[in-house]
């Protein structure tokens, strides 16, 4: 197999009774073409096994007709493709069909299969890929990893030299074959499908714009975070990340986000093999050797392929290595460094699964603003697994546990830079934050609330939001899964930091901390913040008839559906905040959980629901096939995506009285699908395109009782005359930004000052 992409977000693949899988793979007319073994591609190639799919295309083991030669042929996906991406490719593929290395899979031919969609024609392998063997074995003793390595080093040696960067090493693109020969492992790179020649005088010099970012966020260079030209140190800074995650089970950059993992690499010094590992032995020169390929200057890491090559092998023969720029030692003056022996039989602790995004350039491509650079986004279905051997690597301490339910040991914020002073926290913050102006006018933002963006300091919300974690997790470092927040009446939440907000019979929001007294039966949800990302373990501190609805940000785990499980009054969940407003870029997501498809299953076991909410990177199409979505009676959705494979279903659901639909870009036409919905009172639709012209579809709603819009750039004479044309129907205008429920800490607090300009 030549791709190990799992991945399939941007693809759909179904079973056919007796036909095998059919593939549908967007051309670039933006039209799906299908394909399925027995196929013939380009009079040519007939496909005969479909081996794996994903955002960037479907790879499929292939015969040669004329030569009866098996290959495997990749096709990409061109949806969204630009004349910019097909131009990169083409002169790419070219590029890449002359590199002649042992250790690089080769590229045969290349072309587009019915006008519509670009493939090419590749070595088909056998073996499996390094992170297969990690996640079945765990991490690699250091000389296993070494070899495998220096010939990474030399094969990308090879490609560097005819000008091609890679740009997305990691652990599934090096392919481990067993040469039968000699008996020794051969590593093949594959999927140089995102490279870019990168030659001074090459012929496409300025073919990758500076400010798309390419690649997959655990592995990728702060250049190629920030968007940036790379040249072949990229590719080190990746093989040190490829290189730590085969020592020590996990890479050492993992965020809670894309966006928070890029900023790691960007930001925070890489932490040691020993931080991550502590019961296993790694030689002093490998952890130098480390160091230096994650140097965050590119001219502080090796310069070139041949340099990395020498020190491991130096390093896998006992020798010292050179330390310039590590220590502060010359080059003449090389540290003399023991090797010792690797633990043998050290078996690793399995622990959760972190959900990682990837980046691609072509197929249902998702674009979010950060920090001044455009990013290209679509999510995996199947991330790398996280081997957790020890909390360390920490700065704060770790969960006390009293029960073998769960591993906290991922939970702390890791990427904190406790090394930065407040002024440069602030500066970074404004820069975080990007205020996208016209965005927010095209979503119906007044101009007196733009100004207020434009003109107010923002806080630095990114230091409260550390500080509030910090002060979290002091809290439950000092409490059981046992204890309780709920006594009696009365819930006792942390006093100098707050949980979210929480809601109590008709009475408005307030926040959640310290002693707020329940009256006895009184209606009560939860609406957790950011700073409780991660943080699943809080549920078990509420008693099965604390809460009747809440809103959580962590993970959708087994730990926590299981808790919720317990909930007898559980009738509302949400998986984002849907009091926060954050803004829409790349923040947006700190108010929303990391909750895919796979679990939408599990819900089933939440008996009493009746109102849920979901957001990205669920899709629409999975939540029709719901059995749950037939007994809800509301139905809230932000960021989902294929929405309207949702919205043309909705009308068979006449169980469904409310609807939210929130961040979907909502058009006039789609009302249409709401106004089909025979038994539909109350809905909200917010970060919307809406023009007035959407009246005349409110009006053909009889059953609706509530309406909730946030276009403020509507006049208020449309106003006016919406709700004449409404008279049964109540309705209320929010503001397109609204900052209220930002707040992390109480009034009056040490810490409130960090955040009340917010």
């Amino acid at each position: 197999m030549a791709d190990s992409d799992n991945d399939n977000d941007n693809l759909a693949t179904r079973a056919i009774p007796g036909s095998g899988q059919t593939t549908q793979i967007p051309g670039i007319s933006g039209t799906n073409v299908s394909y399925l073994p027995g196929d013939i591609v380009d009079n040519a190639y007939q496909l005969t096994k479909l081996l794996g799919s994903g955002g960037m295309g479907a790879v499929f083991a292939c015969r040669h007709l004329a030569l009866n030669q098996n290959y495997a042929l990749k096709l990409l996906s061109a949806r969204d493709m630009s004349g910019e991406s097909w131009s990169r490719f083409q002169v790419e593929a070219k590029a890449l069909a002359r590199l002649n290395h042992p250790g690089i899979v080769t590229i045969y031919n290349m072309g587009i299969d019915k006008n519509q969609c670009p493939y090419y024609v590749m070595d088909l392998l056998s073996g499996e890929g390094l992170n297969t063997m990690i996640e079945r074995q765990g991490p690699l003793p250091y000389q296993q990893a070494l070899d495998i390595f220096i010939q990474v080093a030399e094969a990308l040696g090879s490609a560097h030299a005819q000008g091609i960067v890679h740009r997305d090493i990691k652990p599934s693109n090096l392919m481990l074959q067993k040469d039968q020969a000699s008996g020794q492992t051969r590593v093949k790179l594959v999927d140089f499908g995102i490279a870019r020649v990168s030659k001074e005088d090459g012929p496409n010099q300025s073919q990758t714009a500076t400010g798309l970012v390419f690649g997959t966020p655990f592995y990728m260079s702060p250049e190629q975070c920030d968007g940036a030209r790379v040249d072949g140190r990229s590719d080190i800074y990746s093989i040190g990340c490829a290189l730590f995650e085969t020592l020590t089970g996990r890479p050492p950059f993992v965020g809670e986000s894309a966006v928070q993992t890029l900023m790691l690499h960007q930001n925070k010094p890489a932490p040691t093999l020993k931080s991550r590992a502590r019961d296993l032995e790694f030689p002093e020169a490998l952890e130098f050797a480390v160091q230096k390929m994650l140097k965050k200057r590119a001219a502080e890491r090796y310069q070139d392929m041949s340099q990395l090559k020498h020190d491991l092998e130096r390093i896998r023969q006992g020798k010292p290595i050179l330390a310039q720029g590590l220590t502060g030692a010359s080059e003449e003056a090389p540290i003399k460094i023991n090797v010792p022996e690797r633990q043998a039989n050290v078996q690793p602790t399995a622990g959760g699964i972190t959900t990682p995004i990837k980046l691609v350039i072509a197929g249902g491509l998702l674009v979010v603003l950060a920090a001044g650079t455009i990013i290209t986004i679509a999510l995996t279905n199947k991330p790398p697994k996280k081997i957790v051997t020890t909390a360390a690597g920490s700065k704060s301490a770790p969960y006390v546990a009293s029960s073998p339910a769960s591993n906290f040991a991922g939970d702390t914020l890791d990427w904190i830079n406790d090394d930065k002073s407040e002024k440069k926290e602030e500066e970074d913050e404004r820069s975080y934050f990007g205020i996208p102006v016209e965005e927010l006018r095209g979503y119906g933002a007044t101009e007196a609330e733009l100004k207020e963006m434009d003109t107010s300091k923002l806080a630095p919300f990114k230091h409260s939001l550390v500080q509030a974690k910090r002060k979290l997790e002091t809290f439950f470092a000092g409490t059981t899964l046992q204890a309780k927040f709920k006594e009696g009446n009365v819930f006792h939440f942390p006093r100098d930091v707050s949980l979210g907000d929480i809601t109590i019979g008709d009475a408005p929001p307030r926040q959640a901390t310290g002693d707020i007294p329940v009256p006895a039966g009184a209606r009560t949800c939860l609406y957790l913040a950011t700073p409780t990302k991660g943080l699943s373990r809080l549920l078990s501190n509420f008693g099965p008839d604390d809460l009747n609805g809440i809103a959580i940000l962590f993970d959708a785990s087994d730990f926590a559906i299981g808790n919720l499980t317990t909930w007898k009054k559980l009738d509302d969940l949400w998986f984002f905040n849907p009091l926060m407003k954050m803004l829409p870029t790349d923040v947006e997501s700190m108010d929303e959980a990391d909750f895919s498809d796979n679990y939408l299953y599990k819900l089933e076991q939440l008996k009493h629901l009746k109102s849920l909410g979901l957001s990205k990177p669920v899709s629409g199409a999975k939540i029709v096939g719901m059995p749950l979505l037939r007994r809800l009676e509301c139905l809230r959705i932000k960021r989902i995506y294929e929405p309207e494979a949702l919205y043309k279903e909705l009308h068979r659901f006449d169980n469904l009285k409310e609807l939210w639909i929130m961040h979907q870009d909502t058009t006039d036409g789609q009302l249409r699908y709401f106004a089909a919905m025979k038994n539909l009172q109350r809905l909200t639709i917010k970060r919307s395109h809406l023009t007035f012209a959407a009246a005349s579809s409110f009006k053909q709603m009889p059953a609706l009782k509530y309406l909730c819009l946030d276009r403020n750039d509507w006049t208020a004479g449309q106003k006016a005359q919406l709700k004449k044309m409404l008279p049964h129907c109540r309705i209320v205008f929010e503001n397109v930004i609204d900052r209220r429920y930002w707040e992390m800490f109480p009034p009056g607090s040490a810490s409130a000052g960090k955040v009340t300009s917010h």
